[in-house]
């Protein structure tokens, strides 16, 4: 695969693995700006969170910076690792642990004190905040006494 090659021409002198690396991630850009444009298109509009352009695009910017992190992510793991099924174990479990310490499983004050340094560290977290608050910035919400018993004020 990949890494044989990437070997082959590291050891001929053809490249150093820094620019390697910063080559094969800016590989994935125009692709995943297509993707995330795609992908708003349908499910930003669709869902009637925005009424406007600026407001997609105020939710679109946290959305790909979140994408490309992932991506980067991904591959600084598989850089890392060995070899394919260490990288395929460490990436979903690095995904996982983030995701479920970044308040919207599991609340803040339900995260053990011992984890407390990763919901503030955690790019997920401020991604999910970020975008919440531009959906909702603005809007005005209404309701009824049965709502109100339910948790809306």
């Amino acid at each position: 695969g990949q890494r044989v090659s990437f070997y082959r021409e590291k050891a001929a002198g053809m490249y150093s693995s820094n620019m390697y690396g910063l080559a094969y991630m800016l590989a994935e850009v125009p692709y995943l700006t297509l993707n995330v444009i795609a992908f708003l298109a349908i499910v930003y509009f669709a869902s009637n969170v925005g009424d406007s352009l600026q407001r997609a695009f105020e939710h679109f910017l946290p959305f790909y910076l979140f994408i490309i992190m992932c991506t980067f992510l991904s591959h600084t793991i598989t850089a890392i690792s060995p070899n394919y099924e260490i990288a395929n174990a460490l990436g979903p479990g690095i995904a996982t642990w983030f995701s479920s310490l970044a308040g919207f499983y599991l609340p803040k004050p339900d995260i053990p004190s011992g984890y407390l340094w990763l919901y503030w560290l955690n790019p997920f977290r401020y991604t999910w905040e970020s975008m919440v608050i531009k959906m909702f910035e603005g809007r005005n919400f209404t309701c009824s006494m049965r709502d109100t018993a339910a948790g809306c004020n």
